[in-house]
């Protein structure tokens, strides 16, 4: 407050100086949650979307930002610590983490709500002070907060894990952390990670770590047994109360009480019926990108069995018409029904040697809206023998051409797959728990594998072209590549289309094999 200036009088002296406003946010956190789980909280934020050069045009920053952790690598952080002895698995949060970090660049003046004036400032006309912290809202705080924190760990012996944001490797302890802005998870032998969380916290301001709970908006609820050594950790992830507040808002929404529903599809309509369904626009139009990505969340969370509808519905939005109303009617039906189905992961210190399994599936044009077909994969840990598994990650989406032939959409998914998931997955797991893991993918397509392990079809061979994929690299990942001592190998094997767990990404299976496909992954 010492240095209150004119802003005429900053902008005619520096050039580069920029101008925005502060003002309070008020906000309930847990709003999803029952009202006694309600936390208010207050805070203090400028106006990054107004902010203003010297010369009153909005200013333009350099596009650089922090890249925040993904939800895959916190499950794997999750799956690291269940099948190790003796580590603990902790979180933490940073104390009012992005004023810890000085704000640096141009100077950012910042104006006042006149309600906050102190009594000397009413001699002035436009009077502002400089910003000296990483304040939220401007567009530069998260990436002050990231090289603020990344500079005291780094000094503390860390280093960041290759190929995945935010997320950082102790070598001497053994000990890793990945962090969301501010929400940090921990794991490591238990005696050496506490011992290095007091070493952080006098660098960086954080809460007294806590075992696991609630993470990015999910519940994860966690329960340990004994029998004899060997421990076994059961982690359920919950979002039923958020799916339930999606409801709640759906329902004020359209003006209908959600009513049971065995799977995310409604039934298909003869032809005429749905044309004429199709040249209306829907009802839902306003709320459709709302009322699609409040779900979008909770699929990409904790709810892979919502994936593919949302996928589809989501193509949509530019073109809803009535037809998507009676779909979104159906997911929110089934989304009311299923609230509480939760998806389950469970490994145990026998599964140290477990295997990394993925499932990559698509269609072939099975989406009577669009002529290019849907990838879809599902990637977990599986334990000693296979009874024990855990979820890595999933995902749905449409590919980016339109493919000739199931064993073309079945190619590009498989490549998408291990590129994207799977051998990114491998290294990181290989990392936490020192040693190579083997990474196996079931396909049911018998002439993608025969494609793949001649490393050349000549029918496929536009796809790096069309489809920005190389049945030679996929050849090389599964039969040439050198293996090493910190690698682990990559199998490919074929799957019945039955048992196959990437089907439920791809198509709008029917309510009894919606049922199997649900249960497959381990979901009740």
């Amino acid at each position: 407050m010492s240095q209150v200036r004119e802003w005429s009088q900053v902008r005619k002296e520096d050039d580069t100086a920029t101008v925005s406003i502060i003002f309070p946010l008020i906000g309930i956190k847990n709003h999803e949650n029952a009202s006694t789980e309600w936390i208010w909280k207050g805070r203090i934020v400028a106006q990054g979307s107004n902010i203003k050069d010297a010369d009153n045009q909005y200013a333009i920053f350099n596009d650089v930002s922090s890249c925040p952790s993904t939800m895959t690598g916190a499950r794997c952080f999750i799956a690291a610590a269940s099948v190790q002895e003796d580590y603990d698995l902790l979180q933490s949060d940073g104390v009012q983490a992005y004023i810890q970090a000085k704000l640096t660049g141009p100077t950012t003046w910042i104006r006042l709500p006149k309600q906050w004036w102190p009594p000397e400032w009413d001699k002035y006309h436009d009077p502002v002070a400089p910003l000296v912290y990483a304040l939220y809202g401007h567009p530069q705080a998260g990436m002050m907060w990231q090289t603020h924190m990344e500079q005291r760990i780094f000094a503390l012996g860390f280093s960041r894990i290759e190929g995945w944001p935010s997320a950082y490797h102790h070598a001497e302890t053994g000990c890793a952390f990945i962090v969301y802005v501010d929400d940090f998870v921990m794991i490591g032998p238990s005696k050496k990670l506490k011992a290095l969380i007091q070493r952080v916290n006098k660098v960086i301001e954080m809460e007294e770590p806590t075992s696991l709970s609630k993470y990015l908006g999910c519940k994860h609820n966690s329960s340990v047994t004994y029998q004899g050594k060997v421990r076994t950790t059961e982690t359920t992830f919950d979002m039923d109360e958020y799916l339930n507040t999606a409801c709640d808002l759906y329902e004020a929404a359209s003006g209908r009480k959600c009513r049971n529903a065995d799977s995310p599809y409604a039934p298909e309509l003869p032809l005429p019926q749905l044309l004429e369904l199709c040249a209306e626009v829907g009802d839902l139009q306003p709320h459709a990108a709302s009322l699609l990505m409040k779900l979008l969340y909770a699929a990409r969370m904790s709810r892979p069995d919502l994936c593919a509808a949302i996928t589809r519905l989501a193509s949509r939005i530019s073109r809803w018409d009535k037809d998507c109303d009676r779909r979104t009617h159906r997911l929110y039906d089934y989304v009311r029904t299923s609230a509480n189905v939760r998806l389950k992961g469970c490994l145990s210190t026998d599964d140290f040697e477990f295997v990394i399994h993925a499932w990559p599936h698509a269609d072939q044009n099975g989406d009577a809206m669009s002529s290019k077909s849907t990838s879809g994969r599902y990637v977990e840990f599986h334990g000693k023998g296979g009874a024990n598994t855990f979820p890595a990650c999933w995902s749905a989406s449409k590919q980016t051409a339109t493919c000739s032939s199931t064993c073309e959409a079945e190619t590009v998914s498989l490549s998408d797959c291990m590129k994207k998931d799977a051998i990114p997955i491998q290294m990181l797991m290989s990392l936490l728990l020192g040693k190579p893991v083997d990474v196996v993918a079931h396909e049911d397509n018998a002439a993608c594998i025969i494609a793949v392990q001649k490393g050349y079809s000549p029918a496929l061979r536009a796809l790096p072209r069309t489809q920005r994929c190389a049945i030679g690299a996929l050849h090389e990942i599964f039969h040439e590549r050198v293996q090493k001592p910190d690698e682990g190998r990559c199998l490919l094997v074929k799957e019945p289309t039955e048992t196959h767990k990437g089907d439920i990404f791809t198509k709008e299976l029917q309510p009894h094999k919606f049922k199997v496909a649900v249960q497959m992954l381990k979901m009740s």
